[in-house]
């Protein structure tokens, strides 16, 4: 019902939901609990909950410690050009960063 409902007017597209389709439906994550007699299904939930467990909040620990060092950086530099620094340092400044 749902893919008469999807526009798939572009082959690729077609062919990328084909596939899919059948990935869902030779590992049958859509029933895995009742499917787990099956190695493929095991190997499958033992991956993406891994995944889930290790690489997700590896990912988000990473991304918030960039960020946070981000601001920390810009937080300096802006106050540091606003204390009026040196004339060298500005066009330093200009000539690597653009600022």
């Amino acid at each position: 019902v749902i893919c008469t409902l999807l526009p798939l007017d572009v082959r690729t597209i077609n062919f990328q939901f084909t596939r899919l389709l059948r990935i869902v439906r030779v590992l049958r994550i859509a029933r895995l609990a009742k499917v787990m007699h099956f190695q493929e299904s095991k190997l499958a939930y033992s991956l993406l909950t891994s995944v889930w467990h290790n690489v997700v909040p590896t990912f988000f620990l990473a991304m918030i410690t960039i960020y946070t060092l981000a601001l920390v950086i810009v937080a300096f530099e802006v106050e540091y050009l606003l204390s009026d620094p040196e004339p060298n340092v500005e066009r330093r400044l200009q000539t690597h960063w653009g600022s």
